[in-house]
């Protein structure tokens, strides 16, 4: 089997979780319609988006103020909507109701 240096790959940061390909494949989605609809210039879901699928630490789907709809939450704390636009990270913001 062939090493880490032994290879030209890009290896990940952090290693293959079930849920990266999800956080993967839902980045690839939106960015395939960001394109079609000519809404983005990216050529890649990376670029579109600003960062990799393996910087995703977890999927919030509710804001306050904002409704149902998909966030990305980075592991540095940063979260990002499904059109790759910041958001506030306060997660005091998200998945919760308030009364």
């Amino acid at each position: 089997m062939a090493s880490k240096e032994d290879t030209d790959l890009d290896w990940p940061e952090r290693p293959f979780e079930p849920q990266t390909k999800v956080f993967g494949d839902l980045m690839d989605k939106y960015f395939r319609i960001a394109s079609e609809l000519e809404l983005t210039e990216a050529r890649t879901t990376e670029e579109f988006f600003g960062f990799h699928r393996n910087d995703v630490a977890r999927l919030h789907y509710h804001k306050q103020g904002f409704g149902p709809a998909l966030f990305l939450r980075l592991h540095d704390g940063r979260v990002f909507d499904m059109q790759a636009r910041p958001h506030d990270p306060d997660r005091s913001w998200y998945d919760q109701t308030t009364h």
